[in-house]
C-alpha cells in the first residue's frame, strides 16, 4: 500500500534461508481472513511514512493510500 521502496520491495534480502510457515487453511463460512488489526497497521506505517513528507504531498499520499487499504478491506471482507 505504501510507495515507500522498503514497502514494495518484492525481492527476499540477504538474511539466509527463512523458515515459512505453512499456508493458513482456507476460511470457513463466518471466517475473516484478514483482522482488523492487519488493516489498522497499514493505517499506522502509511501515517507514519507520510509524516516524512511535505504538507502537500502528504495530503494526497494519505488519501490514496488510505482509500488503497480501504479497498483491500472490503475485497477480503467477501
Amino acid at each position: 500500500m505504501c510507495d515507500h521502496p522498503a514497502c514494495r520491495s518484492s525481492s527476499p534480502r540477504d538474511e539466509g534461508p527463512v523458515d515459512r510457515a505453512p499456508s493458513p487453511a482456507p476460511a470457513g463460512p463466518g471466517e475473516e481472513v484478514a483482522t482488523d488489526a492487519f488493516f489498522d497497521a497499514l493505517r499506522v506505517l502509511c501515517r507514519a511514512r507520510a509524516a516524512q513528507m511535505s504538507p502537500e504531498r502528504r495530503e494526497r499520499f494519505l488519501a490514496e493510500q488510505l482509500a488503497r487499504i480501504e479497498q483491500l478491506r472490503l475485497r477480503s471482507a467477501r
